[in-house]
């Protein structure tokens, strides 16, 4: 029998999981939640290893996309929370159960955050996130920060304020932070592959309140990003200006 220590899954734990998270907590009603108990659970990479939960995603055509690795399907055990409009709400990197180090425990990844939501038709539980989305919040320089200074590098969590005007019903919540890294070549005579990291979990919720705005402008994921967009796949590292930097489509809807 060979040692776990020199397989493959061994090499990815003790290499990259440790510089990876996830956000499995959400925050609602001044409450920081167990683990997937209102987010949607995310699938490892290996079976059986819950440390590799923490891996990114790549693939901004795959369904998946909308809410990480089978995540789009895990409702049915994923409870409800309710939350007025106007009130904050965030997600909260995951716990020990699921992290490969320390650096688990906090965002260890530069680049840009975004949170969106996506209604309904039906019974939130078996929504696949395959309606419209629009996007309630977006952060990329750290006001008052350097050139280099993203605004959640380093952070635990992520708190935003759910737009008043949101129509009442039952959403997925969907945070994403992108690592931003240049395409890359396996080998000089293949072609470059996006080798930019996401990171994305979904949160189920019920939203009260009055209503009475349009969100907008409305996308569907996947195709609100294209393989090698220039604003989405890109070299952050260096000297990279942060504070030149517009996050991609959409705009937010502040209600």
């Amino acid at each position: 029998m060979k040692s776990l220590l020199y397989s493959p899954i061994a090499f990815l734990i003790l290499k990259g999981v440790d510089a990876h998270y996830l956000f499995g907590r959400l925050i609602a009603n001044n409450v920081i939640t167990p683990q997937f108990e209102y987010v949607r659970e995310i699938a490892p990479v290996y079976s059986g290893v819950d440390t590799t939960r923490t891996y990114p995603f790549y693939d901004v055509l795959s369904p998946d996309f909308r809410c990480n690795r089978n995540a789009t399907t895990t409702g049915s055990k994923t409870k409800t929370v309710t939350v007025a409009a106007g009130s904050e709400i965030g997600f909260h990197v995951g716990d020990l159960s699921v992290s490969g180090g320390p650096a688990s425990l906090r965002i260890f990844h530069v680049g840009p955050g975004s949170i969106w939501l996506s209604k309904a038709p039906g019974a939130l539980e078996t929504y696949e996130g395959d309606g419209d989305w629009f996007k309630i919040a977006s952060v990329t320089s750290k006001p008052g920060g350097n050139y280099y200074d993203w605004y959640l590098y380093d952070m635990t969590s992520w708190n935003v304020t759910i737009p008043s005007t949101t129509p009442p019903g039952q959403y997925l919540l969907r945070i994403e932070h992108i690592y931003p890294r240049p395409d890359k070549r396996e080998r000089p005579d293949q072609p470059l592959v996006p080798d930019t990291q996401f990171f994305i979990s979904c949160a189920q919720i019920e939203i009260t309140g009055e209503g009475g705005g349009t969100p907008g402008p409305l996308v569907r994921i996947p195709g609100v990003y294209q393989l090698h967009q220039a604003d989405v796949f890109f070299d952050s590292s260096g000297m990279f200006d942060v504070t030149k930097y517009v996050a991609p489509y959409p705009p937010v809807w502040a209600g």
